[in-house]
């Protein structure tokens, strides 16, 4: 089971991983020392440790949290890089499909959006993108719409034409209209979830 606890001071956090490990033992469980992972946001002014089951927890500045990469200054950059990395994957499994001239271009579309761009997008509603973020996603984008239109560099045909073709649009409207939907839902939530937390 993975659990994240959140605390605004180290000894918060402390009495609150002691109250965890206490009410798991409870159950019959175990709290994991090599699993645990401590991640301070800002300076915490108390230094002390914080003990699991005789084993001091780390303290790192970035760890994967349900396939995402937190880090401690809140930057999206490793978990671009790694998105990017599993989409290129996902597009290069699919290479036959996408050399095939059988195959038309709507179907090869479907096909893109479904396997490749939802690996690319993955969690994208809650990255704190930069330009630099968003020139590598529209890079990739771009990359691989024109290998499956055999396009080449070389042949002179905008971003924009290619788009056209592929009925697609940059990463940044793309990225905006996720974070749009993402926001209307929470915005529909009622009670006191976490997520409308987060928004007041």
């Amino acid at each position: 089971m993975d659990i994240a606890l959140l605390e605004d001071m180290q000894e918060g956090m402390r009495e609150f991983t002691y109250k965890m490990q206490e009410e798991a033992a409870k159950m019959g469980l175990l709290m994991n020392t090599d699993k645990c992972k401590i991640m301070k946001i800002g300076e915490w002014k108390d230094t002390g440790r914080i003990i699991v089951g005789g084993d001091e927890v780390e303290t790192v500045d970035s760890f994967c949290y349900l396939g995402s990469t937190l880090t401690d200054d809140s930057s999206c950059d490793k978990e671009v890089r790694v998105h990017v990395g599993k989409a290129n994957a996902a597009f290069v499994r699919l290479q036959m499909i996408w050399k095939s001239n059988g195959c038309v271009n709507k179907t090869k579309i479907r096909l893109y959006e479904a396997v490749v761009l939802s690996s690319l997008l993955y969690g994208s509603e809650t990255w704190p993108m930069t330009a630099v973020n968003g020139k590598q996603l529209d890079a990739a984008h771009n990359k691989w719409l024109r290998r499956i239109l055999h396009i080449s560099w070389r042949d002179k045909i905008t971003n924009k034409v290619v788009w056209e073709r592929m009925g697609q649009e940059d990463m940044g409207n793309i990225t905006r209209r996720r974070r749009l939907c993402s926001m209307g839902h929470v915005a529909r939530m009622e009670g006191e979830s976490w997520a409308v937390q987060a928004m007041d």
